[in-house]
């Protein structure tokens, strides 16, 4: 129809957060800072009215980076946060990330550990598990995507 308005466009953006048993759990994952800067990038050059951004909380992405690549050493920060408050994390009106960070000072366990870059010789805290996809077809999958960069 002619008389209608013009179409919104809805875009989620959320950050690379590497995986266990995947060809980029290797890789580091972006700071909360360095996130945030590119939020802010992204919204100052979209002022369209037509097109609405959303983003994944940079500290929730944060997070998440940090559990899913952790060790044993969490499950203390994990009760520790618990016992701090921390209640229904996914969403956002509950997540207080503040509560998180007070947990790992108590603990002594630096979070950025968990998000930095690692080694493909590295033993990771996950090899022990067997998902069926051999470790050297990821390396080789990692290799390719470095390569396209």
């Amino acid at each position: 129809e002619i008389n209608r308005a013009p179409a919104e466009v809805k875009i989620s953006i959320n950050p690379l957060v590497p995986r266990p048993h995947t060809p980029l759990q290797w890789f580091s994952m972006e700071t909360i800072k360095e996130l945030k800067l590119k939020e802010d990038y992204l919204r100052k050059r979209t002022r369209s009215g037509r097109l609405k951004l959303s983003f994944h909380d940079p500290r929730m992405s944060f997070l998440e980076g940090v559990l899913s690549r952790g060790d044993r050493r969490l499950s203390e920060v994990i009760l520790r946060a618990f016992r701090n408050g921390a209640r229904f994390d996914a969403w956002n009106d509950q997540f207080c990330f503040d509560k998180w960070l007070l947990a790992f000072e108590e603990c002594g366990v630096d979070p950025n550990f968990y998000t930095n870059q690692r080694s493909r010789e590295e033993i990771l805290p996950w090899d022990f598990i067997h998902t069926g996809i051999d470790k050297e077809m990821l390396v080789e999958e990692f290799n390719k995507t470095i390569a396209i960069q």
